[in-house]
């Protein structure tokens, strides 16, 4: 989207390099604290999360599981870096995997 605007391209807009999203729901612990919708999630706590298979990989480990608080640190269209503190809500936002499987 930035080289469609005829910025620069950025590190963390390249592939491989952060999980980009475009949308925050209404009430998520994203919307309570303030994390602002677009942008690139590069990391949660000291876990650098450059791809979907990361992001994963670390959910899968359970090392987020049962935390309090989780630090993402994330990056706007404009590179401006942006750290905020989330309290999950595993209640009324479970983490889920939805995963298509051999029919």
């Amino acid at each position: 989207s930035v080289a469609e605007r005829g910025g620069p391209v950025r590190p963390h807009t390249r592939p491989g390099a952060g999980l980009y999203f475009w949308h925050i729901f209404a009430g998520s612990p994203a919307d309570t604290f303030g994390l602002s919708a677009p942008g690139w999630l590069v990391q949660v706590d000291d876990e650098e999360l450059l791809s979907i298979d990361r992001l994963l990989e670390v959910i899968h480990s359970g090392s987020f599981r049962g935390r309090e608080w989780l630090r993402f640190r994330t990056m706007d269209s404009e590179g401006r870096p942006t750290v905020r503190a989330l309290q999950p809500d595993p209640v009324f936002w479970p983490t889920v995997e939805l995963a298509r499987g051999a029919a």
